[in-house]
C-alpha cells in the first residue's frame, strides 16, 4: 500500500469520530509525498500563518485571541471539500494569541477531516513545539492516535 492509499484509509477511519484530525510529522525531506496526495484526494490547503496574519492585523492585540477560532472556522465553512490540510501553523503558538493549538483543532474538526502539518517534535509520550526556554514552548501528552510520522 503506497502513502496515498494509507492516508486515504486513515481519513476514512477517522471520519465520523468526534475529533476528525490527523497530525502529520515529516522526517527529513518526506514532505513532498503529501503534495501529490493532497491533489489526489482534492484537499483544500490553508497556510494558517498567512490566513491569520491577514485577518488579525486589522484587530487590536487584545481581540486577536478570540478571533483565531472564528477566523479559522469561517475559512473552513467557505470550502466544500471534506478534507482540509493546515500547513504553517506556527503563529498559533505565539504568546499574543494564547492558544492551545491541539484543543483548537479538536474544536475545528467537527465537520471536516483536518490534516495538520505538525511543526514540532514527536516524543514517546506526546508532542512538543520549541524548547522549554522559548516563550512559545508547547508540550502535550497523548494524541498518538492522531499522529502519522512520514
Amino acid at each position: 500500500m503506497n502513502f496515498s492509499e494509507q492516508l486515504e484509509t486513515l481519513i476514512e477511519a477517522i471520519k465520523g469520530q468526534r475529533h476528525q484530525f490527523l497530525l502529520l510529522s515529516f522526517q527529513a525531506n518526506n514532505k513532498s509525498k503529501i503534495i501529490d496526495t493532497l491533489k489526489e484526494i482534492r484537499a483544500t490547503t490553508f497556510n494558517v500563518n498567512l490566513l491569520l496574519a491577514n485577518k488579525l492585523i486589522e484587530l487590536p492585540i487584545s481581540r486577536r485571541k478570540r478571533a483565531v477560532k472564528d477566523t479559522l472556522r469561517e475559512a473552513l465553512n467557505e470550502v466544500e471539500n471534506e478534507v482540509v490540510y493546515f500547513e504553517r501553523i506556527e503563529y498559533l503558538f505565539d504568546e499574543e494569541l494564547n492558544q492551545d493549538p491541539l484543543k483548537l483543532f479538536e474544536y475545528l474538526s467537527g465537520n471536516k477531516v483536518l490534516l495538520i502539518n505538525w511543526p514540532g517534535d514527536v516524543r514517546c509520550n506526546g508532542l512538543s513545539y520549541a524548547t522549554p526556554d522559548h516563550p512559545e514552548y508547547y508540550q502535550v501528552d497523548g494524541y498518538r492516535d492522531h499522529l502519522i510520522v512520514i
